[in-house]
Order: structure tokens, then C-alpha cells, then sequence
């Protein structure tokens, strides 16, 4: 008996996310009252609230017209967004505002993440999401992603174009190192997001956050992220406000070779 594979396939932007350093985290938020406990129900409300444009309702990337769902699994998180050709640059910029927001809340409460984003068909179902999208923006964040960033796949790296007449451009929310594309983490939420804190003060307390872990991990290879994130925050602003204190690294890592004279 031949059982045909009939599921539908629809063209999707799909983005997933790992957090880092989640395990040992939640352990400490599973005993109420705890800091790691507060912090983390401050982190499921932050992200419950969806970012929409400022002064400008014919951009409403949140439109239900979009259909964006952040699915929430464990330390993963699954964002998808049916690509709609009427509707595709919203759905397209929805997808990496949510990506960037949930990168950002995290750092609130002193966790890092690392993501991947595609564009391709994909099948949703009441439990299950299957489909070339998922699977390439999966092996993007865990094979390709490898520092803590949200790395575009060729996918999603292919319809950039197609975002130079939308209000965004390329330049303001994605960032570039040899031949990878990834989402500026540190995007100004503040111009999208009604309700969000003075970009200065963000600034402020993702430097926090970022020079209390390069002076707590001693882990080399957990440090080996916070030091990339560091660099990202340092780019960040030497492109958007060069005037604002970077991160001095060496000063966390102070490393002194002695020589021996055989």
C-alpha cells in the first residue's frame, strides 16, 4: 500500500534561536523568588509584547495581516512568518525585529544567543514544523552561526534587495564580517517599539551586562563568546555613535607571556 505524502507547503521566513548558557539558568529560576527566577518571568513578558513602527500605522509589521508567531520551546526559539509577496517586506523585517528583540531581552537577564534565519517552504502543523526553511535556519544557527549572532542564510541573504525601497534599509539592521550577514543585536529598538526604554539607557545596560560576564566566565570557551559580543557591541557603536565608551577587553583579559631563557 503506496501512503502519499500530501502535506502543503507554503514559502516562509523562518528564524531560530538557541539561547546560551540556558541550562544551568533555569536550574536556578526553577526556585521561586530566586534573582535567576524574577528575571526570567521579566523575560517572558518583555518578549510577549510585540515591537509595531511609531507614528507610522502603515508599517505595522505586527499586523495580523502578517501572521508572526514566536514559538517558545525550552531554549529555543522558533519565529515564523508566511512570505506573502503583497505583504513580504513587512513579513521579512517582522521576522528579524522579533529575532533582535529576543536577542536583546536576553541579555537583560545575562544570557547570550546565537540564531539563524531562511526563507523556503515549510509546513506547520498543530504539533509539528517541517520544511526545507526550518531545517536551514536550524543548521545555520548550530553549524554555521558558531559565534553568539543571528546569521542570515543565502536564503534570506538573497532577498536583501528587495528591502532598499522599505523604510529600513540594509545598512540599519545588518551587519557584515567577511562574506556572513547577520542582524545587528543591537539595533535601535527604540524607534520602532512605543513602549520601549531611552536608547541611551539600553546602551548602558547591555555594556552592563557584557563586562559582567567578560569579569565572571572563566570558562575560555563561554568567555570566547562574551569577547565576540563584546567586539559587536564595540562595532555597533563606532558605527552609530562613536562618541559612546566602548568596551575595553583587554582590560578584563589582561595577558601577560613570561619568556624563558633556556
Amino acid at each position: 500500500m503506496t501512503i502519499l505524502f500530501n502535506e502543503v507547503f507554503e514559502k516562509y521566513v523562518v528564524a531560530y534561536i538557541d539561547i546560551l548558557g540556558f541550562s544551568d539558568f533555569i536550574k536556578k529560576a526553577e526556585t521561586v523568588g530566586s534573582k535567576e527566577n524574577v528575571m526570567f518571568h521579566h523575560f517572558l513578558d518583555t518578549i510577549k509584547i510585540d515591537p509595531v513602527f511609531q507614528n507610522n500605522p502603515n508599517y505595522d509589521i505586527f499586523c495580523k495581516n502578517n501572521k508572526v508567531v514566536c514559538r517558545h520551546i525550552s531554549d529555543s526559539f522558533i519565529i515564523t512568518a508566511p512570505y506573502l509577496e503583497k505583504n513580504k517586506y513587512p513579513a521579512l523585517i517582522a521576522v528579524y525585529i522579533k529575532a533582535i528583540q529576543i536577542f536583546q531581552a536576553l541579555l537583560s537577564i545575562n544570557l547570550a544567543a546565537r540564531g539563524g534565519i531562511a526563507i523556503g517552504n515549510l509546513c506547520i502543523k498543530d504539533n509539528n514544523i517541517f520544511g526545507t526553511a526550518f531545517i536551514n535556519a536550524y543548521e545555520t544557527e548550530s553549524v554555521k552561526a558558531i559565534y553568539p549572532r543571528i546569521l542570515l542564510h543565502e536564503s534570506a541573504i538573497n532577498e536583501l534587495d528587495s528591502l532598499r525601497e522599505y523604510q529600513y534599509r540594509n545598512d540599519a539592521i545588518f551587519a557584515k564580517l567577511d562574506k556572513d550577514i547577520f542582524l545587528d543585536s543591537f539595533f535601535d529598538l527604540t524607534m520602532i517599539t512605543s513602549n520601549s526604554k531611552d536608547i541611551k539607557t539600553k546602551i548602558k545596560e547591555f555594556r552592563d551586562c557584557i563586562q559582567t560576564n567578560l569579569k565572571g566566565i572563566l570558562d575560555a570557551h563561554v568567555r570566547s563568546k562574551w569577547i565576540w559580543i563584546a567586539i559587536h557591541f564595540n562595532n555597533h557603536l563606532d558605527y552609530y555613535d562613536p562618541a559612546e565608551t566602548k568596551i575595553n577587553i583587554h582590560e578584563y583579559f589582561p595577558i601577560k607571556i613570561n619568556y624563558l631563557n633556556p
